[in-house]
């Protein structure tokens, strides 16, 4: 994973770098291929890269489309990159394009819509001037964190909730309920008495499969999907509905090893990390050997 994070005066205060400077190191450990921040009036956007694709490489975030100055900060890997490339117009034979930028591109294609084409893994915000708003988007399933706090003057977001409190306007507060419902509930630790608190008070998680636009007036929002149940139309058998999982399952995989480098497995010993790695060895063609990696309690 890498990191975004930013800061957007909604009263029209602008954005010093020293604000942006907390809030990166605290994500500096999400960073290992650098930090970059970028400053326009109201507001200042950063990007702790982690670069995995052979498509980020060559990016550099937070990413500006010169004719609108709209700025894209992302956390991001989609896995319909082919279908999006023909959508919006991109030659496949042509200079190659990030995830970030193609999902910048559709916001300015699609809108707030942008995220009923977007299949993935990703958080990200993007800065329209046009609109003196910030877009906020997160995957369907919440795989990518995003976490935000607003008040009248500022909305100020980041990859965890410890680094929006290092937002200087951002208040540094104990949230005594989300704290005992974590000692209480182990069930619901992961997501606590509700979907949006956090251990901070007034610092929440943008919901998966939610986006939020955050301009001078408001925070609004919205849900863009939740689960449904699958069509059963052509499927009789239980050879039927085992040939389609096998199908979906097998392309889930194979969109995970799209890497510029070295990939990992993590092996719990169940049956679900060892389905993964024998489906990932299967396509795996890179030039070195696909590792597994398993954790060990000194008391096992």
């Amino acid at each position: 994973m890498s990191a975004i994070f930013g800061i957007f005066g909604r009263r029209a205060a602008p954005v010093p770098c020293t604000c942006l400077a907390p809030m990166a190191r605290d994500l500096a450990s999400r960073a290992p291929d650098g930090t970059r921040v970028v400053t326009d009036g109201p507001v200042g956007l950063g990007n702790g890269q982690n670069l995995t694709t052979p498509e980020a490489v060559k990016d550099q975030q937070p990413f500006r489309h010169g004719p609108t100055g709209c700025t894209i900060t992302a956390d991001i890997r989609l896995d319909n990159r082919g279908e999006l490339l023909e959508a919006l117009g991109c030659r496949p034979d042509g200079p190659v394009v990030s995830d970030a930028d193609l999902a910048l591109r559709a916001w300015l294609k699609w809108g707030r819509a942008c995220t009923e084409h977007l299949l993935g893994d990703f958080a990200l915000a993007i800065w329209d001037p046009r609109q003196r708003a910030i877009f906020a988007a997160r995957d369907h399933m919440g795989m990518k964190p995003f976490a935000y706090f607003a008040s009248d003057e500022w909305f100020a977001f980041g990859s965890t909730p410890l680094s929006v409190v290092a937002a200087p306007m951002a208040p540094r507060e104990i949230y005594e309920p989300r704290i005992g419902d974590f000692l209480l509930n182990s069930e619901t630790a992961l997501e606590g008495i509700d979907r949006e608190c956090t251990f901070w008070a007034g610092v929440k998680r943008l919901p998966p499969g939610h986006s939020l636009l955050a301009n001078s007036d408001n925070v609004e929002l919205c849900s863009y999907w939740k689960p449904t149940p699958l069509s059963h139309a052509g499927k009789k058998t239980d050879g039927d509905f085992e040939a389609h999982f096998r199908e979906v399952f097998d392309e889930s995989v194979k969109c995970r090893l799209r890497t510029d480098g070295a990939a990992g497995i993590m092996l719990s010993g169940g049956l679900d990390s060892g389905s993964v790695a024998t489906t990932a060895a299967s396509h795996w063609v890179g030039g070195w050997p696909l590792k597994t990696f398993s954790a060990v309690r000194d008391d096992a």
